[in-house]
């Protein structure tokens, strides 16, 4: 059986309507220490009957019919050692056949990364823009709009509900507030990792000096005394810690440390 036009409309209308409700902030169904920021007062004098639990959050809150009887004992099991391969099977397909893909995704990523970036960044105006309409002298006719209403001539819940309201909209702002100076942090610290990085791999190259032919004609102790004195002065000198009981330990920039035996002076 087909509706008529009006009914269609009815119930497109009616969507829309519940649509529309649930992009509203309701705090009548969340509890008032949230957004209230009301103090808990724990009573300990008064005895608080376990059948009746708090039922704020309704059926979430009851306590099951049944108890269940987990059982939990710890089995162990065996560990075996995985077998070895007779030989090593090369692989048929090198990294070369995944780069292009690869790179296509990486692409796709930033590109998705900076749709969501500027998503957010809308999203942020909107609640800047809303924030400047409830600090207005007619912020009566813009908090329903933001905000589920049952009574518009209840001054009471029209304050309460504005003020609730101001109050998540400046908790969302100091989150991307936070999370903005946070990102900006973390960027200029990859920058300078990154350009470290560059001028350490210029530094550490010792042997940049061989493109010069010049080298040639330098004796080779002359040659390594000017690169030790470098490293020297880059890096800091070998030291050695004598801890007094026949032992010390060598340190090299260029080397793991070791602990040798002291010998005997004769």
């Amino acid at each position: 059986m087909s509706l008529s036009p009006q009914k269609r409309r009815k119930l497109r209308l009616s969507d829309s309507e519940a649509k529309n409700a649930a992009l509203l902030y309701d705090f009548d169904h969340v509890n008032k220490l949230i957004h209230e920021d009301a103090r808990i007062r724990l009573d300990f004098v008064s005895k608080v009957s376990h059948s009746s639990p708090y039922e704020h959050f309704r059926e979430a809150c009851k306590i099951p019919s049944q108890t269940m009887n987990l059982d939990l004992s710890v089995r162990r099991a065996e560990e075996e050692l995985p077998r070895r391969r007779r030989r090593i099977i090369a692989d048929p397909l090198n990294d070369e056949v995944y780069e292009t893909f690869h790179r296509r995704m990486k692409k796709e990523e930033r590109s998705r990364t900076l749709t969501d970036r500027g998503r957010m960044y809308f999203e942020m105006d909107n609640l800047k823009s809303q924030l400047e309409l409830l600090q207005q002298h007619d912020w009566n006719k813009h908090l329903p709009t933001l905000t589920k209403i049952n009574d518009r001539s209840d001054v009471d819940e029209l304050l309460k509900k504005r003020q609730a309201t101001m109050h998540e909209i400046e908790k969302t702002l100091a989150k991307f507030a936070n999370w903005e100076a946070r990102s900006s942090a973390l960027s200029a610290e990859m920058k300078v990792w990154e350009s470290q990085t560059l001028t350490r791999k210029r530094v550490d190259d010792d042997d940049a000096d061989d493109v010069d032919e010049t080298v040639l004609d330098v004796p080779l102790h002359i040659l390594a005394k000017e690169r030790r004195q470098r490293r020297i002065a880059r890096d800091g000198m070998p030291i050695r810690i004598l801890l007094r009981n026949g032992h010390q330990v060598r340190y090299n920039p260029y080397l793991s440390p070791t602990v040798v035996v002291e010998r005997e002076k004769s």
